[in-house]
C-alpha cells in the first residue's frame, strides 16, 4: 500500500480517501470481484493500470497515528470446472500525521565568530596550464591549523 495523506475530520476530498494496492491478481474481473473489508463494510476493489487496484475509504473518523485493520477477499486459485477459490489476506493501514514536517525557526542571538574573516598564511594559487596539450597540475595551498 502507499502512504496517504489524510486530513483529520469527517469530510475529505475523494482523492485523499483513495487507497492504491499493487499486486498480480490475474483472476480479478467482473465475474470474480475482489473486495476489502474495512470497519465492517465490504468495499469493491477497482482495477487500474500496471497491476494496481484501488478503493475508497468509507466515511469514518481517521485519527492521527491510528491503525485500521483491513481484510482483502481475493480470488487466487481456479479449481475444478472453473470454480474460483477465494482467500482472505489481512493487512493494516496506518493513518499518518497530515503535516509531518512542521517546525519553527527562531534566532537566539548573533554569533560574531560566524562573521569572522579567516585569511590563510599564503594565498591560494591555481593555474590551468596545458604546456603543448599536456596538463601539469600546479595547485598550491597552505594548510592552517
Amino acid at each position: 500500500m502507499r502512504n496517504i495523506r489524510l486530513l483529520s475530520g469527517w469530510t475529505n476530498p475523494a482523492k485523499q480517501r483513495e487507497i492504491v494496492v499493487q499486486g498480480f491478481l490475474p483472476l480479478v474481473d467482473a465475474g470474480c470481484p475482489a473486495t476489502v473489508k474495512i470497519s465492517g463494510q465490504n468495499v469493491p476493489l477497482r482495477k487500474m493500470t500496471r497491476n494496481r487496484f484501488c478503493f475508497d475509504l468509507p466515511d469514518m473518523r481517521l485519527e492521527k497515528d491510528s491503525v485500521i485493520p483491513l481484510v482483502f477477499h481475493l480470488p487466487l486459485k481456479q479449481g475444478w470446472f472453473g470454480r474460483v477459490k477465494y482467500e482472505d489476506q489481512e493487512d493494516l493501514l496506518k493513518v499518518m500525521n497530515p503535516t509531518p514536517f512542521t517546525f519553527v525557526i527562531s534566532a537566539h542571538r548573533d554569533n560574531e565568530a560566524a562573521l569572522e574573516k579567516i585569511t590563510p598564511q599564503t594565498p591560494f594559487k591555481d593555474e590551468a596550464n596545458t604546456y603543448n596539450g599536456h596538463h601539469v597540475p600546479t595547485v598550491h595551498a597552505a594548510k592552517t591549523a
